[in-house]
């Protein structure tokens, strides 16, 4: 089975009333820089990028989040926020 390219890392959906948050996580996900060391440590063929960009950013406009199909699979390698 031939291996799906994606075009986004992650993805977020926020409310109207969170926008300003929203907007915020958004700038903030794909600026951070990760870290070398993390980057280093994949052992896995693919290699993580010195940032996360881009970060699929639901439209405010819709009342029911959808997930874009083209999201990244949580890796076990990475961070989770909690």
């Amino acid at each position: 089975m031939e291996e799906q390219e994606f075009k986004y890392w992650g993805f977020i959906s926020y409310s109207d009333r969170d926008s300003r948050w929203g907007d915020w996580l958004h700038r903030k996900l794909e600026t951070y820089k990760v870290p070398s060391q993390l980057r280093r440590e994949r052992t896995d063929s693919e290699k993580l990028p010195a940032r996360m960009f881009p970060v699929f950013r639901e439209p405010r406009f819709h009342t029911e989040p959808r997930k874009p199909r083209n999201t990244r699979k949580p890796s076990p390698h990475w961070p989770v926020a909690s």
